[in-house]
């Protein structure tokens, strides 16, 4: 409750102080010197893909052949994938800015920025972002129940709060939720799809269309709205700042608030 009202107070302070319009107007200054266009995006989601379908049918064939059961298997294929896309994106994205010659600074913090101003606009969005994405997150919820559907947390989240769930496994998707998701999500979305996709159209759609592309591809009809939202914010936060660390703390932070409200809910 105290962070929601802390949101409440950011948001509003943010909208009775500052002048200037919530997305820019045109593109920002470095755009142009951002390496990626928007097909790189497109490879990159094709790669993961193919590094998903690799570690799905070997698990598929451990399953066939009944060399291990369907738990481990079901639990080594999911520890396998997250160990892979950061994996396959860091590949990528090394090759890509080799290729081009251009370093990791120059493409994803082209705006230099020292920690305490990246720790203090981080967590100002976070906050800012935090009770609107409650809303949006119970809008959806209420709306689904009055259409007759299930409203069921993500898979991983059920996975979290099952008491049968490996030690090991829980301690590696919270590490993974905590860092790995954060900055692989934000290079890639954030990082790369956002400015590629601004450079064929208009700043506002680009910031939609990667926004709903971000909540879609979490496979979660309940959690979209919020999704979207969280997808939002850290564009926006993007495009005002030019640093990409910036939206990583941010998507990190809700994602370690989400966590510990999962560990308090344990513990009752």
């Amino acid at each position: 409750m105290m962070l929601i009202l802390g949101g409440v107070y950011v948001n509003l302070r943010w909208l009775t102080t500052r002048r200037d319009p919530l997305l820019p107007q045109s593109p920002p200054s470095w755009l142009p010197t951002n390496p990626f266009i928007g097909l790189d995006a497109l490879h990159l989601a094709a790669f993961v893909i193919l590094i998903e379908l690799i570690v799905s049918l070997s698990a598929s064939l451990l399953l066939h052949t009944e060399i291990m059961d369907d738990d481990p298997i079901t639990q080594i294929s999911m520890l396998l994938e997250g160990i892979a896309i950061p994996i396959a994106a860091y590949v990528f994205i090394r090759f890509t800015l080799k290729h081009r010659g251009v370093t990791w600074r120059q493409a994803f913090t082209p705006v230099r920025r020292d920690a305490s101003h990246i720790i203090r606009f981080g967590l100002h969005g976070f906050l800012a972002m935090l009770p609107i994405t409650i809303a949006f997150s119970l809008a959806a919820t209420v709306a689904l129940h009055h259409m007759g559907l299930d409203v069921h947390a993500q898979p991983v989240i059920e996975l979290l709060g099952d008491a049968n769930f490996p030690t090991y496994l829980r301690i590696s998707i919270s590490l993974m939720a905590l860092f790995t998701a954060p900055i692989v999500e934000e290079l890639v979305f954030r990082g790369i799809a956002l400015p590629g996709l601004m450079k064929h159209t208009s700043t506002t759609f680009a910031v939609i269309a990667v926004s709903a592309i971000f909540a879609l591809i979490h496979f979660h009809l309940p959690s979209a709205p919020a999704l979207f939202i969280i997808a939002l914010a850290c564009s926006i936060a993007y495009l005002k700042t030019g640093n990409i660390l910036i939206p990583i703390l941010m998507h990190a932070t809700f994602n370690g608030t989400t966590l510990a409200s999962l560990l308090i809910q344990g513990f009752e």
